[in-house]
């Protein structure tokens, strides 16, 4: 909007003029009259014009311009929700030339009228207050009226059930729920030991499958627009099922060693152990990952076995033997033998022990190749054999070692036997089989009454010996009848 003001002014010329706003000169306001073009608050103001000429200077009285701004509205008051009494306020923020003028109004009703006062305050709400409340800003320019916004009491949190713990087995699915009463828009979060759980909003919280993790103590937290309350704690315990990481194993010891079965085992405590043998409870065994038998005894033998169990449930370790053996015990020793050469000979021991026993008979410290027996036997002996002689015996937890008992062979005396006469012409041979070594005598006779030397013939070592007999030159006469024997 323009205004002009202007000024009738009498006397002699040359006559100046200077506009002044609030007793402050003008820039280029200088002309008889002044034109505020769109004017603005700041044109508000008391405004005189100074004349002067040559012969005087004259001011006017005062103008008085107010400019008056429409209001507007900068920001709308905002929603109400507080517990019944409890104090609250709406607020509007405006713009505009004072004075303003608020006229509040619930519905159509006009419940308070306030002059330059954006606030409508309310001590204690009561119910009779709630409802929609809109403001109209007023001053001489015009006038605005604000949004509806409402006004409401809501009714304070409370749980009606706690959320439940439980003890459960893992893998097994599990729901913590909450029942809370209250109005308005309800938020809920649940914490594990005090910790923010990812995505848990809802009243119910869901366990698809229970976790060592999952364990812990449980509360939620419920939220509306008046009062914040957190549940007790819920305590979830989870049982995972023990699993034999490394088992009891297989023992084989001797009488009177004091036995150690062990176990090791995961899962959760508490947790018990019952020890079997032959599938039977052991009633003295005690509740623990270890089973001592001492002084053990070959009746203690059998397989054993032990069962973990906890809240969970039980798991069986895998079978693990125990044999309980005697060592090696020499009853009955081998004795030395003498006998001639190419008769029968025989070692032989008697022993006591657990089962197997195992035999191994030596030559001079030396193992012999299958000899593996409680005897050791010759069926034809040499000079050969002769020597010295043990037997080890073991079993898996024992060893027992004979004396050195000896073999001595006696040369045996074969009877000589002629073998592939010959005659030349000189004579004849002939050869002899007999003990090697040996010698033996050669006789001859003609009338097998009388016997007379003819020469000694050595055997050689294959057994043999050839003799070669002149005849001429000699007094042999008619038949002649030869023998060999020993001296």
């Amino acid at each position: 909007v323009n205004r002009t003001l202007l000024a009738l002014i009498s006397g002699d010329f040359p006559i100046a003029y200077q506009w002044t706003q609030n007793g402050r000169p003008l820039v280029g306001a200088t002309n008889s009259d002044l034109t505020l073009r769109s004017v603005t608050e700041l044109n508000s103001g008391s405004y005189r014009i100074l004349v002067s000429n040559p012969y005087g200077i004259s001011t006017s009285a005062p103008a008085q311009i107010q400019v008056f701004v429409k209001p507007a509205i900068l920001s709308q008051p905002l929603a109400v929700n507080v517990l019944a009494g409890n104090p609250a306020t709406l607020n509007v923020g405006v713009t505009g030339t004072a004075p303003l003028v608020f006229t509040w109004r619930r519905g159509s009703s006009v419940v308070a009228t306030l002059t330059n006062d954006p606030v409508l305050s309310f001590p204690n709400l009561t119910v009779e207050q709630t409802g929609s409340y809109t403001v109209t800003v007023a001053n001489f320019a015009g006038s605005v009226v604000s949004s509806a916004v409402n006004v409401a009491i809501s009714v304070p949190l409370g749980i009606q059930r706690q959320p439940t713990g439980t003890n459960s087995i893992a893998g097994r699915a599990f729901a913590l729920s909450v029942g809370v009463s209250g109005d308005g828009l309800i938020s809920y979060q649940w914490r594990q030991n005090d910790h923010t759980v990812l995505n848990a909003t809802n009243a119910i919280l869901d366990f698809m499958s229970l976790a060592a993790a999952d364990e812990g103590n449980y509360t939620v937290e419920v939220r509306n627009a008046v009062s914040t309350i957190i549940s007790l704690a819920a305590e979830i315990h989870v049982a995972v099922l023990s699993e034999i990481l490394i088992p009891p194993t297989a023992q084989t010891v001797a009488t009177g060693t004091d036995v150690y079965f062990d176990v090791l085992a995961s899962g959760t405590e508490p947790r018990t152990f019952q020890w079997l043998r032959d599938g039977r409870l052991l009633s003295d065994a005690p509740n623990s990952a270890q089973l001592k038998l001492s002084n053990a005894t070959p009746a203690i033998s059998g397989q054993y076995q032990v069962i973990v169990q906890n809240f969970a449930g039980s798991v069986t370790s895998s079978i693990a033997s125990l044999r309980v053996l005697d060592r090696p015990i020499i009853v009955v020793a081998p004795i030395n033998q003498r006998v001639s050469a190419g008769s029968l000979a025989a070692f032989s021991i008697m022993a006591t022990g657990g089962e197997p026993l195992i035999y191994q008979w030596r030559r001079h410290g030396v193992n012999l190749v299958g000899a593996t027996n409680a005897s050791l036997n010759f069926s034809a002996v040499t000079v050969g054999d002769a020597d010295e002689y043990s037997v080890r015996i073991s079993n898996p937890v024992g060893i027992a070692i004979s004396d050195i008992v000896r073999l001595d062979v006696d040369m045996a005396i074969v009877p000589p036997v002629f073998e592939n006469l010959v005659f030349h012409e000189f004579g004849f041979e002939f050869r002899i089989r007999g003990t090697a070594g040996r010698s033996y005598l050669i006789e001859s006779t003609s009338d097998f009454a009388t016997w007379a030397f003819v020469k000694s013939v050595p055997i050689g070592a294959d057994g043999h010996a050839t003799v070669v007999l002149p005849v001429l030159g000699t007094s042999l006469v008619g038949p002649q009848f030869f023998r060999a024997r020993s001296p």
